[in-house]
């Protein structure tokens, strides 16, 4: 049976490029698959009732913000999942995502400024969605404040030139700690995220989100990586494994990296890398 990789990212931006990278260096290890883009949850709902033997050829790459929920069914309704998928692991930690509030108008200086403003998001349901409301609300308290606005990337410059965006949430690829530069307009920055909003973030949605900067701002950087189901073949794995090894960027190769994501405990790690 072909394995499949479900990748989070929609099809035309970087991360799913990646993901890509990652389904052409397994084939040329011999592991024939498919790198398909399905957001969370969605990802995982589609496929945790199948029978066993097509699930386990089926695996997901998640989100720090995705990965504990969806094996304990919490988060908020709109991006919840449909079982505690308890038989799902970490496999391998892949690389890094930054994320934050880029803003286009030279006088929004703080979070404060963005009140009675659009703000761009994806739609719901989206990990980065949950991210966005998650910043906007708990972190910087303005719900209700700010005017949340459904778009893809790809229509942005319209809303953008007429005025209707004063921001966008955005995320980024980060390698090694260096930043790749969002493809948005020329004289955008992003908000610088602190400490404090941070821990208020964590506490409203107990996932492990750690910093970053982009351009010597601070942002958020959350964690992505390929998981597996208890009855995906320890062989495969171990195979996907050894060519994560093989220390190609972007993704991490060293095991102990590999095997680190803030907030995961021993027993969700796949037995295939214990």
């Amino acid at each position: 049976m072909t394995l499949t990789l479900y990748s989070p990212a929609p099809a035309t931006i970087r991360m799913h490029a990646l993901n890509e990278v990652l389904g052409k260096r397994l084939l040329a290890a011999g592991i024939v698959n498919t790198v398909e883009a399905v957001a969370l949850p969605e990802a995982v709902n589609d496929i945790c009732h199948l029978e066993a033997s097509e699930r386990a050829m089926r695996l997901p790459i998640m989100t720090a913000v995705d990965l504990l929920p969806a094996i304990r069914q919490t988060g908020p309704q709109w991006h919840s999942y449909t079982r505690a998928n308890d038989d799902l692991r970490l496999l391998a930690s892949l690389y890094d995502v930054g994320f934050g509030i880029s803003v286009f108008d030279p006088a929004i200086q703080s979070p404060q400024d963005l009140k009675g403003r659009a703000v761009h998001c994806p739609p719901r349901p989206s990990s980065v969605r949950l991210l966005t409301e998650a910043l906007l609300f708990d972190g910087w308290g303005l719900k209700g404040e700010v005017d949340l606005i459904d778009s893809r990337p790809p229509d942005l410059a319209p809303l953008i030139a007429d005025g209707t965006l004063a921001a966008t949430s955005w995320n980024l690829v980060t390698l090694e700690g260096d930043v790749t530069t969002p493809l948005i307009p020329a004289g955008s920055r992003f908000l610088p995220i602190d400490d404090a909003t941070l821990e208020k973030m964590n506490a409203a949605m107990a996932a492990p989100l750690g910093s970053c900067r982009v351009d010597d701002t601070p942002v958020i950087a959350f964690r992505q990586g390929i998981c597996a189901w208890d009855e995906t073949p320890h062989g495969l794995c171990r195979k996907i494994l050894d060519v994560l090894a093989e220390g190609e960027t972007p993704f991490f190769d060293d095991p102990a990296r590999q095997a680190d994501w803030p907030g995961l405990a021993t027993e969700h790690l796949h037995p295939s890398r214990l």
